[in-house]
């Protein structure tokens, strides 16, 4: 546990736990309510999903202020159900969280990518759609893109490693089509609950598929805006101190948005690199302990 996350945001272990508990209980509920209600009814099939998907990322943002190891188990969790609803913020989560069961798949991202892109199918592939709606969720694509540029630079140990960066191969040529075509990357559409413009997320993926000092800085200079966007919303949720004891402020205690993508630059890049590199974003002035908070979060998280 980081108490100094804690002290920054003005809270105690209690509190956070009483969160958890709180989302986690409402999570399992709405699961319960599901498995009751059968298949007979899509609508409220895929509310209790999406309430039980929502309550488990909001659990697994406030276990990440106390310990990365249970915040990626509810964050797997998160993914399967938001995957399970065709949102590609589920494979975003799960690729967080070091894998899941079809999120962190390339051919899985692949697909979705040509999907996006209305390209044509594979035939083997041709009634496959892991996320049939995500041309036309605009949000959801910019989280795909950053969990498939993530993905196609992942080594592989295991003994069908050729296999996999073979697949890897075909992500990263649907995935490189999507990055340089797209209007999304001079975009400025608000993604997350920071409203952070996409193109910053297009950004971060293009420069997660590189490898030199200057895409580490280009992710940094991201990082920095979103940071500093955290901050504001902080003090703004800390307005109203009953809300914010509470657990109940509206605002992402931890921002997987920041979190995520610290991430995963981390794993790809180290932490020395971005934390260089963020040093350089701010002209040696660093950011606030608040403003780091979602950062530091991240790198708790890279080893995952």
């Amino acid at each position: 546990m980081a108490t100094q996350h804690l002290e920054s945001l003005g809270l105690d272990p209690g509190q956070v736990r009483n969160a958890i508990r709180f989302h986690r209980a409402y999570a399992e509920t709405a699961l319960a309510e599901l498995e009751s209600a059968g298949s007979d009814d899509a609508d409220l099939a895929f509310t209790l999903r999406a309430d039980a998907a929502s309550a488990l990322r909001e659990a697994a943002q406030w276990a990440l202020l106390l310990d990365p190891v249970p915040a990626t188990r509810l964050l797997r969790r998160a993914g399967d159900q938001f995957l399970q609803l065709g949102q590609a913020f589920g494979a975003y989560l799960e690729v967080l969280a070091g894998g899941g069961k079809r999120g962190a798949d390339p051919v899985v991202l692949a697909q979705a990518l040509r999907d996006m892109s209305d390209r044509p199918r594979d035939d083997v592939e041709d009634e496959y759609q892991p996320m049939p709606e995500i041309r036309f969720q605009q949000q959801q694509q910019a989280y795909l893109v950053v969990a498939a540029s993530a993905v196609a630079t992942q080594a592989d140990g295991r003994a069908d490693a050729d296999r996999a960066y073979s697949s890897r191969d075909v992500l990263g040529s649907a995935l490189g089509e999507n990055l340089e075509t797209s209007a999304h990357s001079t975009g400025v559409l608000p993604v997350g609950s920071l409203g952070t413009p996409i193109h910053r997320f297009w950004s971060v993926a293009r420069n997660l598929l590189g490898d030199s000092g200057q895409d580490v800085f280009e992710i940094a200079r991201h990082l920095v805006a979103m940071c500093q966007a955290y901050e504001e919303a902080i003090s703004l949720a800390r307005a109203n101190d009953y809300l914010w004891r509470n657990g109940a402020a509206p605002v992402d205690i931890a921002d997987l948005d920041i979190a995520g993508i610290s991430a995963l630059t981390v794993r790809r890049f180290d932490g020395d690199r971005l934390e260089a590199a963020l040093a350089d974003a701010t002209l040696g002035r660093g950011l606030s302990p608040i403003a780091r908070v979602p950062f530091e979060l991240g790198i708790s998280l890279a080893g995952r």
